[in-house]
């Protein structure tokens, strides 16, 4: 979702939100932080500092790429952000047949949103977006890549992974 459906970082955008609203919540994030535990962190955030979905900026290249692909394959969407926050998105868009997000112990990023694309389609049995170094653990485990709005030099590394379909 961050830096693929939207071009906003959905954990700055609650990071900053917090700070402005409810300072004295900071601590609170801190110590979320320091436990390493990254869904803790971001339910944390979601919990005192949501942004309205409204509020993110679209990226226009995949917005207008996924109306494409309307009727000619279900599209979900799997992100790290809250589930919650997901829902949102999914619910304002319209475009989505199911959410991943990150839920309570299980940070859906990498290694565990592969697993669980993989428990959900099969291996090979489903084509990603993705933008980051963590969705190369994807796209091992995907029959195609979208890459968009990627550093330089991971559309390379995706394609060692599985076939490119398109780079946004």
């Amino acid at each position: 979702m961050d830096g693929t459906l939207f071009s906003s970082d959905s954990t700055a955008l609650m990071t900053a939100r917090l700070r402005a609203r409810r300072p004295h919540r900071l601590l609170g994030l801190w110590r979320a932080r320091r436990s390493g535990d990254k869904a803790e962190m971001k339910l944390y955030l979601y919990r005192h500092g949501a942004v309205p979905v409204q509020r993110f900026t679209p990226y226009a290249p995949l917005q207008e790429w996924l109306r494409t692909q309307e009727g000619t394959r279900p599209i979900f969407l799997a992100t790290g952000a809250p589930q919650a926050l997901a829902d949102e998105a999914s619910h304002a868009s319209g475009q989505f047949a199911g959410v991943f997000g990150t839920q309570p112990g299980h940070n859906n990023t990498g290694a565990r949103k592969a697993a669980r694309l993989v428990e959900r389609f099969g291996e090979r049995g489903f084509d990603y977006v993705g933008n980051s170094e963590a969705d190369l653990a994807v796209w091992r485990c995907a029959r195609r890549a979208i890459v968009c709005n990627a550093p330089v030099g991971l559309a390379e590394r995706a394609a060692e992974l599985c076939d490119i379909e398109l780079v946004l």
